[in-house]
């Protein structure tokens, strides 16, 4: 009896089976035609050539489901071509029985589906073969006949179905459940396994440890040992001291690490060494520098304290010179008023020369008029004592009245041209005072304009005295402020000198103290560093 273990197992040798009676099938149905006497070639290679294709398609895709459908409709044509073999035969009913058969065979696959399909076809075929081929497929073609062979196909069908899907399902289950089974043992012995590995490892690991142990602890005294001599001889103030004994691996960094440390301690040290001897130096050159710094500054006060008298008369002469200047900028500005106010006094002057220039022509003119007057009555005297002469006794007294009137004539022509030659001199006195009064404004207005640029000269040194007299006390101020400034510096300086001696102090107290580490290799603890304090 053949047992499987799987679905897929079945698949395979049902594959195989039913292959195997497909390739059957191409004897058989040529067979069942010559046993009943029907033997037909066509069928004959038509069945051959159907197991050829299920052949190749086992070939080419072998339990998939598409081969396995192949193979069903392949092995339902083939039991058509076997029922057809038997057309008019008498076991031609018994014959149809191979459809059932068929449907049984395709369990064989595990897959109610295959079954399903195949079943279709034939439940097509007896439902259309009536139509298509009458009396070919089966010996009553009537309604009833096709309904019963259609509920026959029907029933075997789903019993097929039915027991298909339920042997699907038992191998499903069986095969969950020994793959559980197989997992729990292949489980069991990974822990079995794993548990045994595991002793083994911890048997092997506690042994480890504690020869571990032993090792870390004779490791460990001998790190203590030359710690305890290192930090003996750090005591002692022996920087020089070194770890030369090799530790063991996970100890070396330690080793290294405090032996770098050891190294820049002594290498600083050695920098204080010599940066105590510089300091003591230069607290000596400090100290001296102070004491001549405070020498200094007590010069300068002293110094400051002359300047100061000294600014002070200055000052004092410079205010008398800006209260001189201030009274002769009021002189120049009262001599610039007066000249001011002189110049229209001038103007009057020049004015009243300009209307008597003015009334001496006019008089002129009046002279010129009684000159002319005088002139036309000696003319008329004249043609009157002609004519008094012409008549003769008649005329003689008229005569003498026209001579008398020409003498009169003749005086006031005389006197109008002295008259008119005093005026003209009058006038020519009167231009040239004009002109001299004309001259005596320019010569003011210069004047004024001298006593104003000496005003503005005066002021501007006023101002000057004034300025340098403020600036002078600003400079005697600063000068008192840098009195006390240096008053107060002197006082620093002092505290400065009293701060360098302290100074000095520390660093003897510095250097005695550096002095017990052994710094050099040749050096012995407890003697200090020269030290040069002034």
């Amino acid at each position: 009896m053949i047992e499987f273990d799987s679905i897929e197992a079945q698949r395979r040798t049902g594959g195989k089976l039913i292959v195997a009676c497909l390739a059957m099938m191409a004897l058989l149905v040529p067979a069942a035609g010559a046993f009943a006497g029907r033997f037909d070639l066509i069928s004959t290679l038509a069945t051959a050539g159907l197991a050829g294709v299920a052949l190749v398609a086992y070939r080419l895709r072998a339990d998939s489901f598409g081969q396995r459908l192949t193979a069903a409709m392949v092995l339902v044509a083939q039991i058509t071509l076997f029922v057809l073999a038997f057309q008019g035969h008498a076991l031609q009913p018994e014959a149809r029985m191979a459809y059932q058969a068929g449907l049984a065979l395709l369990v064989a696959y595990g897959d109610w589906r295959i079954v399903a399909s195949a079943a279709g076809v034939v439940i097509g075929i007896d439902v259309l073969a009536p139509f298509v081929a009458p009396h070919r497929l089966s010996a009553s073609d009537d309604l009833w006949s096709i309904a019963f062979g259609v509920g026959v196909t029907l029933a075997t069908a789903w019993s097929l179905i039915w027991l298909t899907a339920g042997v699907s399902r038992l191998f499903a289950a069986v095969s969950a459940r020994t793959h559980r089974a197989e997992a729990a043992v292949h489980e069991a012995e990974t822990a079995n396994a794993a548990a045994t590995a595991e002793r083994a490892a911890r048997d092997a690991f506690n042994a480890e440890q504690t020869a571990l142990k032993a090792a870390m602890e004779a490791e460990q005294a001998l790190v203590v040992a030359e710690l305890e001599k290192a930090i003996e001889s750090l005591a002692g103030g022996d920087l020089t001291w070194r770890l030369r004994r090799e530790f063991a691996p996970r100890y070396e960094a330690v080793r290294a690490t405090f032996n770098g440390a050891f190294e820049r301690l002594q290498a600083t040290m050695g920098e204080i060494t010599v940066n105590a001897r510089s300091m003591s130096a230069g607290v000596g050159d400090m100290s001296s520098a102070t004491d001549e710094l405070s020498r200094r500054t007590e010069q300068q006060a002293a110094s400051l304290v002359e300047t100061a008298t000294a600014l002070g008369q200055v000052t004092a002469a410079v205010n008398e010179t800006a209260k001189n200047a201030r009274q002769a900028n009021a002189a120049a500005a009262a001599a610039r008023r007066e000249a001011e106010h002189s110049d229209p006094v001038v103007t009057e002057a020049v004015e009243a020369m300009t209307q008597i220039e003015t009334s001496s022509g006019q008089i002129g003119k009046i002279i010129g008029v009684i000159d002319e007057i005088a002139f036309q009555t000696n003319l008329l005297a004249l043609n009157a004592g002609v004519e008094a002469a012409r008549a003769g006794e008649a005329g003689r007294g008229f005569a003498v009245v026209a001579q008398e009137v020409r003498a009169l004539a003749q005086r006031s022509a005389d006197a109008a041209s002295e008259i008119k030659g005093l005026i003209a001199a009058s006038g020519n006195q009167v231009q040239a005072g004009v002109e001299r009064v004309g001259r005596t404004r320019e010569a003011l207005q210069r004047i004024v304009a001298r006593v104003a640029e000496i005003d503005v000269q005066v002021n501007a040194i006023a101002q000057s005295a004034q300025d340098q007299a403020q600036s002078l006390g600003e400079v005697n101020g600063a000068v008192s402020e840098m009195d006390r400034v240096v008053q107060q510096n002197a006082a620093m300086v002092e505290e400065t000198t009293a701060a360098a001696h302290a100074l000095a102090s520390e660093a003897q107290t510095l250097a005695a103290r550096i002095g017990r580490f052994r710094i050099d290799a040749g050096a012995r603890p407890g003697h200090a560093p020269t030290t040069l304090v002034a």
